[in-house]
């Protein structure tokens, strides 16, 4: 009995298209592989450039900090000295009420000892 004859034409057709397609696959995903390492180093490169500047932030915030302390500090300061300084219609007024005080009315302690 011979054997009936078997195309295998199909067979290999089918295989060689899926190797054709695995072939794809592989390269898709080594693309996909490479694309997901460039984009993770990005990533990383970017968080490490934000973590620099957020510290310089805040180093920067650091010194407003005091700054803003000191100038607090001086205007406490000024505004003390303020209160006790004398206000300049004051010392105008001042002045008009000595003008008005007769000072040659009065004697000296000096001249009162020698008994004038």
């Amino acid at each position: 009995m011979d054997k009936p004859a078997v195309d295998f034409s199909r067979f290999y057709e089918t295989l060689f298209k899926i190797d054709k397609r695995l072939t794809a696959l592989e390269k898709d995903s080594i693309f996909i592989e490479k694309k997901i390492g460039s984009i993770d180093m990005a990533r990383k490169n970017r968080y490490e450039e934000l973590g620099k500047s957020l510290e310089q932030q805040k180093t920067g915030l650091e010194g407003l900090h005091k700054d803003l302390k000191f100038c607090l500090m001086e205007m406490i300061k000024a505004s003390s000295e303020m209160k006790t300084a004398v206000k300049k219609d004051q010392v105008v007024q001042l002045n008009n009420e000595l003008d008005l005080i007769q000072f040659e009315q009065y004697i000296t302690r000096l001249d009162l000892e020698k008994g004038v």
